[in-house]
């Protein structure tokens, strides 16, 4: 059968190609076909005159030389249609490649970031691929790829608040860049039609890789503010922050004395400047709020260098902006605090503490506030906190319990959990520190305790999944009060855990034989905690040893947040381990707030470590998700 013939019969046999063209255009594309495969040598050149004159979508000129083949018995006819397929797909390649640098312009409608991360490597794929030079063409996998350096950035953190989307775009980067690699293989060995479908599942991906990236920096930018302390609220769970807020106080004056169009033109010319400022600086971010407000945060850096970055922001805001040939001159009020790092602060609170500046700073006229003061927050936050709300709170048992870890210093396994009441607020929990001197002030302490006691109880099958033994953290009025006593019997009968209870306070120095009582009566005991501060006396120590009541030392965290800098603290913890040995006890380190004090403790010879570096408080059901997580990857 004629080659002609025999091509116009399997077209129009295909119900996929039949379909898609009419019957004119099949016999045409059947007679361009013939007269390529009766041309003598088949180049790159005869292929680029084919593409012009057969006018069809690649994957229809690929199935159309498939349908034919099995049927031609012709063995040089066959080389010549494998050819000129093969090097056809060359060709729209060559075509096709353009497209990816117009995916890129199309998507990159603003100057964010991660839009920014593959530029110069499609490029290069682009021009490796139009210009026949191959051998330039950029091997990148997706570790060393720029995007993989942007992610660190804190405008990249920001956007990848959505857990699911940035797993999915994580996912999507690794594919692109083993689809790149796959694309250059091909083509590199001449396969060009296995090559072509691999360019369009990479083109594929690609559009995929920037849809779904747009889709989070519009999440992000819808809310602007909020992914900005939702950021803060993360990150502050390891790193010491330098938070800001720009206030333009002189809009008002200006919208008045000025055009306001004009106005807005130089706010937006002022945001361009700072973010200009910060453009390639990954450990500094600077957002424009909803309000009038501009936030700033930074991170790995000192306060000499916070208050560097603030005065020079304020230099930029006060600097001339013309505009129309309007002259534009803001002036603002700048507030700065330190978060440092392991703080347990809300947005909302946050929020409120920079109003509480703002105050300061009108009241002060001062256009700057830094507060660079230890604690200055938390005292403040304190200071918040209302007597009769807490009360309520007690009466009505508004009470929670959330459980700090205590690992083997050994191994990092779990000890023990200590226990630690919590006030309910909505959807958060209030650490302890915020209050519980307002409690003991109004002599609700053993109240408190005793509600503490009845969620641990609450909780029993849960905390049996995770440990064998909690810590408990009591007070000396609560170890008078009838109900505590009866309420922690109830505990320690009914629990099939260990309890062990926390001293803390001089007065059980002074009441050793309320101790023994409790002991015998319950066959419970005792860890001393903050030993080698004022309270925890060696001597209430040796008394409990030699009436066997004591298993544990708690070192108290200020020889332990500096013992790494510090010889004369580490050769005193290292007599308070010896001291532990001597009498066969166990010696928790709290306060353990990074690597290398996990790892001088170890050598030290604390067995036992606590702290926000190894595990912040969690609710049970958050540490037992850890564990199950924990036991699957090592079953993987």
């Amino acid at each position: 059968m004629k080659l002609e013939k025999l091509l116009i019969k399997k077209l129009l046999e295909d119900e996929i190609v039949k379909n898609s063209f009419k019957d004119v255009d099949l016999k045409k594309v059947a007679k361009i076909i013939e007269e390529y495969l009766s041309t003598e040598t088949i180049d790159e050149k005869v292929c680029y005159e084919f593409y012009k004159k057969i006018n069809l979508p690649y994957s229809i000129v690929y199935r159309a030389f498939g349908l034919v083949k099995t049927d031609i018995k012709d063995e040089k006819i066959k080389s010549k249609l494998d050819t000129l397929l093969n090097i056809t797909a060359k060709v729209y390649i060559k075509k096709e490649i353009l497209s990816l640098k117009e995916l890129l312009l199309e998507k990159q409608k603003h100057d964010f970031l991660l839009f920014q991360a593959h530029n110069k490597w499609i490029d290069k794929i682009v021009n490796a691929v139009k210009y026949d030079k191959i051998d330039e063409y950029p091997l990148v996998d997706s570790k060393h790829c720029k995007f993989k350096e942007y992610l660190a950035y804190l405008e990249s953190l920001m956007i990848c608040l959505d857990v699911n989307l940035c797993v999915y775009i994580h996912d999507l980067h690794n594919l692109i860049h083993m689809l790149s690699n796959s694309f250059y293989v091909f083509y590199k060995r001449g396969h060009y039609a296995e090559s072509y479908f691999v360019f369009k599942d990479l083109k594929e991906q690609i559009l995929k890789f920037y849809n779904t990236l747009n889709e989070l920096y519009i999440s992000t930018f819808a809310n602007i503010e909020k992914s900005f302390f939702d950021l803060i609220e993360i990150l502050v769970k390891s790193k010491t922050l330098y938070v800001g807020v720009i206030d333009l106080k002189n809009l008002k004056t200006l919208n008045k004395l000025i055009n306001e169009n004009v106005v807005t033109q130089a706010k937006k010319e002022l945001f361009k400047r700072l973010k200009s400022r910060y453009k390639n600086k990954k450990d500094f971010l600077i957002i424009k709020g909803s309000s009038n407000d501009f936030y700033f945060l930074a991170k790995d850096i000192d306060l000499k260098e916070f208050e560097k970055e603030i005065k020079d922001i304020y230099d930029i805001i006060n600097s001339e902006i013309i505009i129309n040939d309007e002259k534009v001159v803001f002036d603002a009020l700048i507030l700065g605090i330190i978060l440092d790092k392991f703080s347990q602060i809300k947005v909302k609170d946050l929020i409120n503490y920079f109003s509480y500046l703002k105050k300061i700073a009108i009241n002060s006229g001062r256009n700057i506030v830094i507060n660079n003061k230890e604690n200055h927050l938390e005292q403040w936050l304190k200071e918040q906190i209302n007597m009769d709300y807490i009360r309520k709170k007690i009466e009505n048992k508004e009470i929670d319990v959330v459980f700090q870890p205590i690992f083997e210093s050994a191994n990092k396994k779990v000890f023990s959990l200590e226990a630690l009441g919590r006030i309910v607020e909505q959807d958060k929990l209030i650490p302890a520190g915020m209050f519980i001197d307002h409690i003991y002030s109004m002599g609700k302490i053993s109240e408190f305790d005793t509600v503490v006691l009845e969620k641990v109880l609450e909780k029993e099958e849960l905390l049996k999944q995770v440990t064998n033994r909690v810590f408990l953290n009591i007070s000396f009025e609560a170890l008078k009060d009838e109900n505590y006593i009866k309420k922690l019997t109830q505990v320690i009968d009914f629990l099939d855990i260990d309890i062990v209870l926390e001293l803390t306070e001089q007065r059980f120095v002074e009441n050793l034989e309320l101790i023994e009582k409790i002991h015998k009566e319950n066959k419970t005991y005792f860890a001393v905690d903050d030993f080698g501060s004022g309270y925890s006396s060696i001597l209430l120590v040796i008394n409990l040893l030699r009436k066997n009541m004591i298993r544990v030392l708690k070192i108290d965290g200020t020889l332990i947040k500096n013992v790494k800098d510090d010889e004369f603290l580490k050769k005193a913890v290292k007599i308070i381990a010896g001291f532990r040995e001597e009498f066969n006890l166990h010696l928790v380190a709290e306060f353990v707030e990074d690597e290398d004090t996990v790892e001088i403790l170890k050598e030290i010879g604390v067995d036992l470590l606590q702290g926000y570096y190894l595990s912040m408080p969690k609710t049970i059901e958050e540490l037992l998700v850890e564990k199950e997580e924990r036991l699957k990857e090592i079953i993987d």
